[in-house]
């Protein structure tokens, strides 16, 4: 699958005001503060922890996916701190499905919207074809966010069990 693509993950991407790139160690206390948004926690599915180090491993578990050649994720930098993460969720061929989130504090600032455009274009230059992603219906601010990035709603839903609770995925698309 990868060997059909023109270029490599690019390491870096930069955007107006931020930088999507790695994390590293010393990203860890405010990824650790993210983990625990509750606000975050309702719409991108972070699993509950039952002590710090199984915080601390899934934290390494994302850090190093930032860092694999394979995965198309990022930490979402403003100004040198991390205050979200963009990631792959499914490739299948030329079609990849991606998920975000950005710190409640930083909501209704265009930077997710920023993230996520970045990310697309991106993609589209190491050559995907189809970016897909995907909201609990409801969640009207990520709609928003796949709306300004150019995506256009699809007639595919899935139905997921998060936190007691059953969510319909609504699912837009954008195509190079």
């Amino acid at each position: 699958d990868y060997l059909k693509f023109n270029k490599i993950k690019e390491d870096v991407i930069k955007t107006d005001r931020l930088v999507l790139k790695s994390l590293t160690n010393e990203d860890m206390n405010d990824f650790l503060e993210l983990l625990d948004d509750s606000l975050i926690k309702e719409t991108y599915m972070i699993p509950d922890f039952k002590s710090l180090d199984d915080k601390k491993s899934y934290f390494i578990r994302i850090k190093d996916l930032t860092n694999s050649k394979n995965h198309y994720s990022y930490g979402i930098f403003l100004d040198g701190k991390v205050i979200g993460f963009i990631n792959d969720v499914t490739i299948n061929d030329l079609t990849i499905e991606v998920g975000y989130f950005i710190s409640s504090k930083y909501w209704n600032q265009g930077y997710a919207t920023e993230a996520l455009k970045g990310l697309i274009g991106m993609l589209f230059r190491v050559g995907f074809k189809r970016v897909e992603a995907a909201f609990f219906e409801g969640n009207e601010r990520s709609k928003r966010v796949m709306e300004k990035s150019g995506m256009k709603l699809i007639s595919k839903e899935e139905i997921v069990e998060y936190r007691g609770k059953v969510h319909n995925c609504i699912f837009y698309i954008i195509e190079k």
